[in-house]
Formats: C-alpha cells, sequence, structure tokens
C-alpha cells in the first residue's frame, strides 16, 4: 500500500419534497481528515478547502451548487437519516444545515461530472450524529504501489474483513 484515506458514506438528501435516503446524493466524511485532502484530492473551483476543526463546513459538487443555488459561504440544508437495525429511519430524520467552504471537483469528476457529491468536514464526521447516519461503519480508499498485486491485495483484504468480522467487505479496482 502506497497510502490510504478512511471515509464513512452517510445516508443524506437534500430537503425537498420526495427526500429520501436513497436519493443517490454521495454524502462523504472522514474522521481523520485525509479523504479529499491527501488521497483522493479535490480539486477547488472556488472557495477554499474547509476548516477540519469546523462541524459545519462542506465542500461540494458543482453539481449540489447548481442545484441548490450555492456558492461558498452559503448554507447548504441536509436531511440525515439514523440507522435503526441497519435501516434508515425516516421517522427519525434530522434537519442540518452546514456553511459551504468551497465548490469543488472530486477525482472522479475531473473528467465529466457523474452525481452530486460532498464532503463534510473531520470534526462533523467524529461526532456520534454523523455516525448515526452511517449504515456501513466506513470505508478506506487505498492507492497500492506500482507494479502491486492487485488481486493478491483483494484476497488478503477478504480475508482480514472476515478474520476481524467487519461485514461485506467490496473492493472496487
Amino acid at each position: 500500500v502506497s497510502s490510504s484515506a478512511s471515509a464513512a458514506f452517510l445516508q443524506m438528501s437534500l430537503p425537498r419534497p420526495g427526500a429520501s435516503p436513497y436519493s443517490g446524493l454521495t454524502a462523504e466524511a472522514s474522521p481523520v481528515g485525509d479523504d479529499g485532502v491527501s488521497l483522493d484530492r479535490v480539486k477547488v473551483l472556488a472557495g477554499r478547502l474547509f476548516d477540519p476543526a469546523d462541524p459545519h463546513a462542506v465542500m461540494i459538487s458543482q453539481q449540489v451548487a447548481d442545484r441548490e443555488h450555492l456558492r461558498p459561504g452559503g448554507t447548504l440544508d441536509l436531511i440525515g437519516y439514523p440507522q435503526r437495525d441497519g435501516n434508515p429511519d425516516v421517522k427519525h430524520e434530522v434537519r442540518l444545515a452546514f456553511r459551504v467552504s468551497a465548490v469543488v471537483a472530486f477525482n472522479d469528476q475531473i473528467v465529466a461530472a457523474s452525481y452530486p457529491r460532498l464532503l463534510l468536514s473531520p470534526a462533523f464526521a467524529r461526532t456520534q450524529q454523523a455516525m448515526s447516519f452511517n449504515p456501513a461503519g466506513g470505508g478506506i480508499y487505498v492507492l497500492l504501489r506500482p507494479h502491486a498485486d492487485a488481486a493478491a491485495f483483494t484476497r488478503q483484504a477478504t480475508a482480514l474483513a472476515a478474520r476481524y468480522e467487519v461485514g461485506n467487505a467490496q473492493v472496487v479496482h
């Protein structure tokens, strides 16, 4: 492994009629603060990287900025869905507001915009509330060293996930 970054994927949506935890919005947060900053670095289109210590800061994709008519300094309203028994509890949705620090392009959006996406600050990611919106417990992005055997890495990662009973291990190349 050359480098890695941790990430939690949170069930959140934009507040609109028919809002759902399955809205297609990708909301990420890294408790360590490396996602979007060290590995999978975002490209700032407007504004500046968020203050990692600010629990109300968010960086948003151009798709979110366009859809919500936002720019840096604006307020992004979101709905968070706490998890109950592995499913989103829509009856107890939580309304949240974040300050947009930047409009960014994520590394998988440089060539073509793909889907609405946002990255919440590490300070928010470390809160109990943020973790309550996380159905899977988190993930990790890994960059292998040049010429590393990706198939061998996949086998080893899957074996470790089974050994430590962390749930489903999904490796995407």
